[in-house]
């Protein structure tokens, strides 16, 4: 299609794939309060077998105001900060899916009555290139991973 044609050509990567199953994906709505520690994602899907190589994801909140919370921050492999978005409203985020593609929304948000984070969320994947499969990992809980969702 023309929009993976896009992707492909955004990301570099080549077949890259829609996931019919939603694994993880779709609408995403959080409230005060909420937050999401700092992670890297799956990296195989395990219904298909196909390697998770890129998140999209599109917000949809209208008049929001930094002061909020709910950036979301991309981390380079040693945990540091490198870059803090702003989920307003029609703004887009596209990154690679590896082992140290860390993100999150790390702070509690302050949100008022009524007001939601929300967003929606795709996954590209493609046939596996030989990394090796891994869970969800929480790099500040090193007791914690979470293993792929079954469906």
């Amino acid at each position: 299609s023309g929009f993976i044609n896009f992707l492909e050509n955004l990301s570099g990567i080549d077949g890259l794939i829609g996931d019919p199953h939603l694994a993880e994906a779709g609408f995403h709505c959080t409230g005060n309060g909420g937050y999401l520690n700092p992670h890297a994602d799956f990296s195989h899907q395990d219904k298909t077998g196909l390697e998770r190589r890129l998140n999209f994801i599109l917000y949809l909140n209208v008049d929001w105001k930094e002061e909020y919370g709910g950036q979301l921050c991309l981390y380079d492999k040693a945990m540091n900060p490198v870059k803090r978005i702003i989920p307003i409203v029609n703004r887009c985020v596209v990154f690679k899916t590896t082992k140290y593609s860390y993100h999150g929304h790390p702070e509690p948000m302050n949100l008022p009555k009524d007001t939601y984070r929300k967003s929606l969320a795709f996954y590209y994947y493609s046939v596996p290139t030989g990394r090796k499969k891994s869970s969800i990992v929480f790099p500040q809980d090193k007791e914690f991973v979470l293993k792929n969702i079954k469906e």
